[in-house]
Parts: C-alpha cells; sequence; structure tokens
C-alpha cells in the first residue's frame, strides 16, 4: 500500500489497528481492478469519471495514488512461530 500520514486522531488509531502481527499468515485477493489510494483509505474499482474527479489536485486534500489491483477479501491464520516475509501468487479464473 501506499504510505499514508494520519492527519487527525481517528486515522492515527485506524492506522494502529491495521498493523500487522508477525505470528500471523495473511492472505489477500486481488482483482486487476484499477483504483485510488486517499487518505488511507483503498478506493477500488471507481468509474473513470469519479476517478478522475477524486485525482484532481482541486479536490483532493491529500494525493492520491493510483493502484492497478483492488483488494477483493483479505485472511488471516494465527500460528505459533513467528513469520517474516511475503510473496504473490497469480491465479487466473477462467
Amino acid at each position: 500500500n501506499a504510505q499514508f500520514i494520519p492527519r487527525n486522531l481517528n486515522q492515527l488509531i485506524r492506522l494502529l489497528g491495521n498493523l500487522r502481527k508477525n505470528n500471523r499468515i495473511y492472505f489477500k485477493v486481488f482483482a486487476s481492478k484499477p483504483g485510488l489510494f486517499l487518505q488511507g483509505e483503498e478506493m477500488p474499482n471507481l468509474p473513470p469519471s469519479l476517478k478522475s474527479m477524486l485525482a484532481s489536485p482541486r479536490a483532493a486534500s491529500s494525493a492520491p495514488v493510483e493502484i492497478t489491483r483492488s483488494t477483493l477479501s483479505q485472511y488471516q491464520i494465527p500460528i505459533d512461530h513467528v513469520f517474516q516475509g511475503g510473496t504473490l501468487i497469480p491465479i487466473t479464473i477462467k
């Protein structure tokens, strides 16, 4: 994800709540649907008109970051040991 700097207490609390623990394995399911990352929020699969409006310098209070894929779902599995690392496994569903 893009780097997000919290601007108020609620955003800071949400950011700290989203920190990942190293005794869990996290899975994310992505789709090749572009969107924006704006003010700490992923905005997936936006219509082109809304995407250009939100990305405009006049509309954005912080610089939006374009993303090439959208998160469809997230899962986590607790494990007994510390885990570090990551990988991306592409899967095509027909």
